[in-house]
C-alpha cells in the first residue's frame, strides 16, 4: 500500500513539474500575446469563476475603460521581458545583470496586476451584494 502511495505521489509531482515547465516556457516566450489587453481582460474575467452575466459585463466594461493604463502596464512587461532575453544572450554573461532583469520583470508584472486588480475591484465595488453572492468557483476547483 505504501508503495502505491509513493508511486502516486511521484506521478503527481512529475505532472506538476511538467505543467510548471510548460507555463514557465509560455511566460518566457511571451505567450498569450497581450497586444491590446484582450488577454489580460480574458484572464481577469476567467478569475471570476462562474459569475452572473451582468457582473461579468460590468467587469469587462470597467477593464475596457482602463484600457490605456492596462496597455501601458503590458508594454512595460514587454520591455522587461526583452531586457531578460538580452541579459540571457549577452556576452560576456553577467549573472547579476540577469538577476536584476528578472527582478525588474517581477516588478512590472506586479504593477500590471495591480492595474488590472484595481479595475476589477472597481467593478466589483459597483456591483450589488446579491450579484456578488452568486459568484461561484470554476467547475474544476478554486
Amino acid at each position: 500500500m505504501a508503495r502505491r502511495w509513493s508511486i502516486a505521489v511521484l506521478v503527481v509531482l512529475a505532472v506538476s513539474l511538467a505543467i510548471n515547465f510548460f507555463l514557465g516556457g509560455f511566460v518566457v516566450r511571451g505567450g498569450g500575446r497581450m497586444d491590446d489587453g484582450r488577454f489580460a481582460r480574458a484572464a481577469a474575467i476567467a478569475g471570476l469563476g462562474r459569475a452572473p452575466a451582468a457582473l461579468r459585463h460590468r467587469v469587462e466594461a470597467t477593464l475596457a475603460k482602463h484600457h490605456d493604463d492596462i496597455h501601458k502596464a503590458i508594454e512595460a512587461v514587454r520591455v522587461a521581458r526583452r531586457n531578460v532575453r538580452d541579459s540571457m544572450r549577452a556576452e560576456p554573461f553577467d549573472r547579476a545583470k540577469l538577476d536584476g532583469a528578472f527582478a525588474a520583470l517581477r516588478t512590472q508584472v506586479d504593477k500590471m496586476q495591480e492595474v488590472i486588480h484595481a479595475a476589477v475591484g472597481d467593478a466589483i465595488a459597483a456591483s450589488p451584494g446579491a450579484e456578488r453572492a452568486q459568484i461561484k468557483p470554476p467547475r474544476r476547483g478554486d
